[in-house]
């Protein structure tokens, strides 16, 4: 029995040094955004991503005075395809455009940056279009990693504006990265997963619009980095963009999104009555 005693106690032992190891893990990894929880080496990703785009930011939320939005606008932000983006308004009229996008940023860069971004603007909408992080490299992220970067972002938006519709551009094949295509098809299939499982929050689906029947990058549509988007790329995908917006927002207009407040709201009358009329005084 003492045998028998003994042995219980040492896996009791066990399980409880195994269970507190697992809470340190977890309460030690840098929590943001009101309790999201951020993938592993956050503090050096967050140290690069300051070295190299403060700058930028910095000129981006100079223009916020000017452009402030309203609950009128489409925010499109994103990596260097939105930066480029030079005919954006023409290509996504007549919805008037918030354009913030910054060089090669990663969905880990947005996350960083997503109060300095997102959160100063008023919009009907949010774009948002990340293709960097698999690029055959390194140093490539993992997808499971960008899709929990990628999940922070949406939920940190769905903090700011509950009733505002999210659209994540699927990432766009390119010849560039077509040795990594099968990889970064694992983010997109990330993306929707997110999109499914969460309200009012959308893909954009590119990528049969960008390859050629027999599955090769439509190289015509893309600038001599075959990386980019030339003119007409981005007509295509201004297109695609914009019928998305009008279904998501044809939709918004049918079901209104319920906010907190609704909720709440709905929740005291039920309950007001249930209580029945308030005795005569």
């Amino acid at each position: 029995m003492k045998a028998v005693a003994s042995l219980v106690c040492g896996q009791l032992a066990v399980g409880l040094i195994f269970g507190l190891l697992l809470t340190h893990a977890f309460i030690s990894r840098p929590i943001y955004a009101q309790g999201i929880l951020a993938p592993p080496r956050t503090e050096n990703l967050r140290e690069a991503a300051i070295k190299k785009w403060e700058d930028d930011i910095q000129k981006l939320e100079a223009l916020d005075d000017a452009q402030p939005g309203s609950p009128h606008h489409i925010l499109v932000v994103g990596s260097s395809s939105v930066r480029r983006w030079d005919t954006i308004e023409r290509d996504l009229a007549p919805f008037q455009v918030i354009q913030r996008g910054f060089g090669g940023a990663k969905w880990s860069d947005l996350a960083f940056y997503i109060d300095r971004l997102v959160v100063p603007h008023d919009f009907q909408a949010v774009v948002i279009f990340i293709a960097n992080g698999i690029a055959g490299k390194e140093n490539d992220q993992d997808p499971d990693d960008m899709a929990v970067w990628a999940e922070f972002v949406v939920e940190r938006v769905r903090q700011h504006q509950p009733e505002a519709a999210i659209v994540l551009v699927e990432v766009t094949p390119s010849r560039a990265r077509y040795d990594v295509w099968p990889v970064i098809q694992d983010v997109n299939v990330h993306l929707r997963r997110i999109a499914l499982s969460t309200d009012n929050t959308y893909t954009v689906n590119t990528s049969e619009h960008f390859l050629t029947p027999d599955g090769q990058p439509r190289e015509s549509l893309f600038v001599d980095d075959k990386l980019h988007l030339n003119d007409e790329g981005y007509k295509l995908w201004g297109k695609l963009i914009r019928r998305r917006l009008d279904e998501v927002l044809r939709l918004q207009q049918l079901y209104p999104v319920a906010t907190p407040s609704d909720v709440s709201a709905q929740r005291d009358s039920a309950s007001g009555e249930a209580a029945g009329p308030s005795p005569a005084s």
